[in-house]
């Protein structure tokens, strides 16, 4: 049952489970109350709530390691349980420890992976004070759009990681050029336009596994615009990603509204006129429809509504 739960580890447990879990040896029994004495109230509390008369209890064994114990009772037949019943179980847990061992496996990786993107994450953040935070804005507002557009749980995570990575080739950009207070100008632009491609280089090293694999490309093209006009490889319409669109929107709203070295932020509301008024050329009109119900459900108390242009948020 959902919240019940038994600690089989610690020094004072006691009770069937505890000596099948620390002997590794299997448990039958056909009558709870001749055993009652042996349980914790808690466990006997439970045993009546399940309205258990006779169960048996195998322990569960991963390379000599109790990992657990598998306990099955006797309700509706009321047959009585015998050895035949303990070896059949006996003959399943091994097959449960291996699926309990994967699963931890799969865990461990997954725990592993998020604390190397934080940490690729930090790196670049810790580039440059005034844009500390960027790549943290820029995810939240990805992982909003997608889910806006109802994109499945795989892709919408996917394009979080990508879009925690989207600027971490600027680590091979100069500082000169990257804290600059002031315009670039078209050489210091030219270079710092390299980070697009340098983020691709970098994330293509990793070993991405699965729908993961797009994220190098996807972090990769964020700057490219519908008309061709962006970089690193001038793509168009429906050569763009649809992961890269996201970002795109999310990015430069975040860069708008944020302190640069060379300007204050942008109001909100001309942010997002900005973004309304680049549809076509620039951005995915999905996509910025995307993010406005989203800027209105969850960012802002008032509502933003799009002036001087015909505009259907979604599905239009």
């Amino acid at each position: 049952m959902m919240g019940d739960g038994f600690h089989l580890d610690k020094i004072d447990s006691k009770g069937v489970f505890v000596e099948c879990y620390k002997t590794q040896k299997p448990i039958l029994v056909n009558n709870i109350d001749e055993i009652k004495d042996d349980l914790s109230s808690r466990s006997l509390e439970f045993a009546k709530r399940m309205n258990v008369k006779s169960f048996i209890c195998c322990p569960i064994i991963f390379e000599n390691e109790s990992i657990g114990v598998l306990a099955v009772d006797n309700i509706e037949t009321k047959k009585a349980l015998v050895q035949r019943d303990v070896n059949l179980l006996m003959g399943i847990a091994p097959q449960i420890a291996v699926g309990i061992y994967n699963i931890r496996l799969v865990e461990a990786r997954l725990r592993q992976f998020q604390s190397i993107l934080q940490a690729l994450v930090a790196s670049t953040e810790a580039r440059d004070p005034i844009t500390a935070g960027h790549s943290e804005r820029v995810t939240d507002y990805a992982v909003g759009i997608c889910q806006e557009l109802g994109l499945s749980s795989d892709y919408t995570d996917m394009i979080r990681v990508a879009a925690s990575l989207h600027d971490y080739g600027k680590i091979g950009v100069d500082d000169a050029i990257l804290k600059k207070n002031g315009r670039l100008d078209e050489a210091e632009y030219e270079h710092i336009k390299t980070h697009a491609v340098k983020t691709r280089n970098i994330l293509q090293r990793v070993n991405f596994e699965g729908i993961y694999k797009e994220v190098p490309e996807i972090a990769a093209s964020h700057h490219e615009k519908l008309d061709g006009s962006g970089y690193p490889s001038g793509l168009k319409e429906d050569e763009i990603p649809l992961g890269a669109k996201v970002i795109a929107v999310a990015d430069v709203y975040e860069a708008l509204t944020s302190r640069r070295h060379y300007r204050d932020p942008m109001p909100v509301n001309e942010a997002l006129d900005y973004l309304v008024e680049n549809i076509g050329n620039h951005f995915d009109r999905q996509c910025v429809g995307a993010f406005i119900n989203y800027f209105n459900s969850h960012l802002s108390s008032i509502e933003y509504v799009p002036k001087g242009k015909i505009f259907s948020p979604i599905n239009s």
